[in-house]
């Protein structure tokens, strides 16, 4: 799939509808927000999550918190209305390793 601002797409879309529940791919620590699009607009949030030697980035959701500790399967937010910023595109949550010439499917 074709990114709208760049041409390259360096993750794993998984479709979600808008406002569906969002959860931890595995154990681990909320590092920090990681803004996508640095924007501002209304689907630039995320986290950025490291554990069990990985570190990913999660698009595309509202966040319930942005650090401390969670298990694989906890809750970490809701997703957000992409379409609503690219309205050719289906509503999905994306994750991307924060080393980006790594493929994240193998670890999801």
């Amino acid at each position: 799939m074709e990114h709208p601002d760049n041409g390259r797409h360096l993750g794993v879309d998984v479709i979600c509808k808008e406002g569906s529940v969002i959860y931890a791919p595995f154990n681990g620590k909320l590092i920090r927000r990681a803004n996508p699009y640095n924007n501002g607009n209304e689907i630039d949030n995320g986290v950025m999550l490291r554990g069990s030697g990985l570190c990913v980035k999660i698009f595309n959701f509202r966040p319930d918190r942005y650090s401390g500790q969670i298990s694989k399967g906890q809750r970490l937010g809701t997703l957000l209305n992409v379409q609503a910023v690219f309205p050719e595109i289906t509503s999905h949550v994306h994750i991307e390793m924060c080393d980006t010439s790594i493929n994240p499917t193998p670890n999801l």
